[in-house]
């Protein structure tokens, strides 16, 4: 009777694990992606019509002088693109950041501020991202809105999209 209840007991304290982070993106900018891919996920049949190319999530990292020069805050933005990877931005891009949690994301960095949001650079796979002829589309995504404060990621709003119709 013992050895049944320790089983259910191992499997239950196994089942509840942490998302452990592989990705080489630091733990509080990973969990924000996290769960903004979990309520923005992409659609199955958007996937399917335009291919898995095209859908990839964004981090864009901006200076002051883009977002609001007088707070004198660095923001982040995350979001969903369905454009892939921007080619006039394909300088400013890092990624392709993925495990086995977080879906293909690449970060933008136009504050030089990427050393404090990953652990490793990576520019793989880009290319693969790049689209020469961007589809005409009308999905939107929501825009998660952040500043940077004290290395910190404080939520600030959020801009809704129209990926949730039905």
């Amino acid at each position: 009777m013992k050895f049944p209840a320790s089983i259910i007991i191992l499997f239950f304290l196994l089942s509840c694990a942490k998302q452990e982070n592989t990705s080489g993106i630091n733990n509080d900018l990973y969990k924000e992606i996290i769960k903004y891919q979990k309520e923005n996920p992409i659609d199955k049949s958007d996937s399917q019509f335009l291919s898995d190319g095209h859908f990839i999530y964004e981090v864009v990292i901006l200076p002051p002088k883009y977002s609001n020069p007088e707070d004198k805050n660095y923001s982040l933005f995350i979001t969903m693109s369905v454009f892939g990877i921007r080619d006039d931005l394909k300088k400013l891009c890092y990624g392709v950041y993925q495990d086995e949690f977080l879906q293909k994301t690449v970060i933008y960095d136009e504050a030089n501020f990427i050393d404090r949001f990953v652990t490793v650079k990576k520019k793989e796979n880009i290319e693969t991202y790049i689209l020469k002829n961007s589809p005409i589309i009308d999905i939107v995504y929501p825009v998660r809105l952040y500043n940077i404060v004290d290395g910190k990621l404080l939520f600030i709003d959020e801009i809704k999209g129209n990926n949730h119709r039905k």
